[in-house]
């Protein structure tokens, strides 16, 4: 029993504890998350608890394949754990002004860039499916006995990631040698990228087999105008009419 007033500055005249003091137990629904606030609600009067509880961060546990051609669009299978709840992985409507639309959780795949995966479907909270996206157009660290450039796959849930594990890993594979050629500073056919790059992308071509006909150079000549950032189709075309007009140039001096 309790003896007293309703005076909030007097003391109980006695209080005993209960014994045993009463718990309430709670199942947390799903959820993300690492700092979430609990509310007790008690006749009506609320008390909460902020950051007393939070969701385990994602972890990778397998990739499966794990490694796929540079092109990408290939479905890769990730296992692991806490991947959160189904509705995580649906799109919303991120800006209003803008029209687009956004997971809340999303799977990034990790070269020199990171992009996130064309698609990712949910299956479960320990099983997601990522479609890899095709490896982005930037210098990358090739490895050039194999053509193959080393990536990692992040879930990320709300607020929290997976660590960085060789569970998490993923291969690309098949990667022409120009993708080690610098294009971050790349202008025009004279630059160091386009030379690097048609080197590389004519010895490829060559190594692989390819009939050694005209085809070879004109494909290479788009490709590296393409990955040196000078991707318009006018390009190249202007390039050998200059290389033209110089020969008939040199052509009327010897006349």
């Amino acid at each position: 029993a309790v003896s007293g007033t309703n005076n909030a500055d007097t003391l109980c005249a006695d209080w005993v504890p209960p014994n045993p003091i009463p718990a309430i137990v709670c199942i947390a629904p799903p959820g993300v998350g690492s700092f979430q606030d609990l509310t007790v609600y008690w006749h009506g009067v609320a008390t909460v608890q902020s950051h007393s509880y939070g969701y385990n961060a994602p972890a990778i546990l397998s990739v499966s394949p794990n490694s796929v051609d540079y092109h990408g669009m290939t479905t890769v299978t990730i296992l692991g754990r806490n991947f959160g709840p189904q509705q995580q992985y649906q799109k919303v409507l991120a800006s209003r002004y803008k029209f687009t639309w956004q997971a809340p959780s999303q799977v990034l795949v990790s070269t020199r860039k990171q992009l996130p995966c064309q698609s990712v479907t949910w299956v479960s909270d320990s099983k997601l499916l990522c479609q890899v996206p095709p490896m982005p157009l930037v210098r990358q660290n090739v490895n050039t006995q194999e053509r193959s450039v080393k990536a990692t796959l992040t879930v990320q849930v709300s607020n929290q990631r997976n660590r960085i594990s060789l569970s998490a890993s993923l291969l690309y594979t098949n990667v022409p040698s120009f993708y080690s050629c610098n294009n971050e500073r790349a202008t025009g056919a004279s630059s160091d990228c386009f030379k690097c790059c048609r080197n590389f992308c004519i010895s490829d071509a060559l190594s692989t087999g390819a009939p050694q006909q005209g085809y070879i150079y004109s494909s290479c000549d788009k490709t590296c105008y393409s990955y040196c950032s000078q991707s318009s189709p006018a390009r190249p075309i202007l390039r050998r009419l200059l290389q033209v007009y110089s020969k008939l140039r040199e052509l009327q001096k010897r006349l």
